[in-house]
């Protein structure tokens, strides 16, 4: 957390600005509109997506569920006692102005009321552990969302898309193709 990146918690409204002026302003209709996020983008893009119901549509490649379990995962990764994150919480509330889990990639699934998420995510994410996405699965599943994924074998962090350009391609397009209407 710096001057600049604030976990999704301030940058979210960036991308629902990007949206009301391509539906206010260049006229696309919201049924035209769905969202693309990877790693920390795509943690953005759900709580955006989370905020604004017109968004029919997202595409998460690699999020963390919430900053409370990935950041227990970096302390952990680190060999640091977990408890450590209490004080980060207060820090970068008191320094930054900012609570990490006010808005998390939870509430896009809580609150997608029937639209439609894809997450996507290499199995050997170094980065995001799996366990964020499989998680992410699970809650998706008593969700009342429309949800699809793809997790891929022996890929690290954002890699799918490098490895595997026509298959994330395709996916991607068959997605949008089905839950937005041009």
């Amino acid at each position: 957390v710096d001057s600049f990146i604030r976990l999704g918690q301030h940058e979210y409204l960036d991308i629902l600005g990007a949206f009301d002026w391509l539906t206010t302003e260049k006229g696309f209709a919201t049924s035209q509109v769905g969202l693309v996020g990877l790693s920390l983008g795509a943690v953005t893009s759900a709580i955006a997506f989370s905020q604004e119901p017109d968004i029919e549509a997202v595409w998460l490649d690699s999020p963390f569920i919430d900053f409370s379990t990935m950041f227990t995962f970096e302390l952990q990764r680190y060999n640091l006692p977990s408890f450590f994150r209490y004080g980060v919480y207060f820090l970068a509330d008191w320094l930054v102005g900012i609570r990490p889990d006010e808005f998390t990639c939870r509430d896009a699934l809580s609150l997608a009321d029937g639209r439609a998420i894809f997450l996507t995510q290499g199995i050997a994410d170094s980065r995001i552990p799996v366990s964020q996405g499989e998680t992410f699965v699970e809650l998706a599943q008593r969700s009342n969302v429309e949800f699809s994924h793809w997790f891929i074998p022996g890929t690290d962090h954002l890699d799918a898309m490098f490895l595997y350009p026509y298959t994330y391609q395709a996916k991607m397009t068959t997605f949008f193709t089905k839950y937005l209407h041009p």
